[in-house]
């Protein structure tokens, strides 16, 4: 009896030794977005110089429309950048919760799904900007909302709404 209690005393310290309360290191796959992901978007010309310049290249309205429209332009280009931001954020997320789910393979497969989940992205994007010639305003607003919709759909993709634990 005087063993098992030793042994099992033993087990105890051992187990306290091996759980310092360390967190779950972060995923070595590291979640990437190609160079050339923007496109025609902009989604890193937000200054209000920068839309009124890219708004005057394509309208010649007067001053108060055009600063209207660049305004316009610049919240729309900024909710691109967050949509951007939360998309890499929310897949790199992902991939590090699962990173220590090695049974199975599971932390290869949700890496997997986050680099297919990029790939799609791209398809989307490819497919807008391929869609037809813009003219006017449209030349400059249009690849920043085909860009957010790609980066919501590809984010409820059902492979990582899978693995993200979404149930809608």
């Amino acid at each position: 009896m005087k063993q098992i209690l030793i042994a099992f005393a033993l087990a105890l310290s051992i187990g306290a030794l091996a759980d310092d309360g360390a967190k779950p290191q972060p995923s070595p796959v590291k979640v990437t977005l190609p160079k050339d992901i923007d496109g025609q978007s902009h989604p890193d010309r937000v200054k209000f110089e920068e839309c009124l310049a890219d708004v005057k290249e394509y309208v010649s309205w007067g001053d108060e429309e055009e600063a209207k429209e660049a305004t316009n332009l610049c919240e729309l280009r900024t909710q691109h950048a967050k949509l951007k931001a939360d998309f890499v954020a929310k897949l790199q997320k992902l991939v590090d919760d699962y990173a220590d789910a090695t049974n199975h393979g599971v932390n290869r497969l949700v890496a997997n799904a986050a680099k297919k989940t990029v790939s799609m992205l791209v398809s989307c994007m490819s497919a807008n900007d391929n869609e037809g010639l813009c003219h006017n305003i449209a030349c400059v607003k249009a690849p920043e909302r085909d860009r957010m919709d790609c980066y919501q759909w590809a984010i409820t993709n059902p492979a990582v709404s899978h693995w993200a634990g979404d149930n809608n």
